[in-house]
């Protein structure tokens, strides 16, 4: 190896993880809490998408012939 760098083995742990919505929507279920162990790929708040969904109803509406 060259001069100054080691070389060492184990794993890294994050202490924080910033998380944003694409979307304003109020929370309707919130699945973990702060400081909880989570996994990836786990949902952690289930949004109310009733907004989003008149939207696609009025869109597919509107794109009827």
């Amino acid at each position: 190896m060259p001069e100054g760098l080691i070389q060492a083995s184990g794993r890294i742990e994050g202490d924080e993880i910033t998380i944003a919505a694409d979307v304003s929507a109020r929370i309707v279920e919130l699945t973990a809490r702060e400081g909880e162990r989570v996994e990836a790929g786990q949902v952690l708040v289930r949004l109310d998408n009733r907004a989003v969904q008149a939207q696609v109803h009025q869109a597919e509406r509107a794109a009827d012939p």
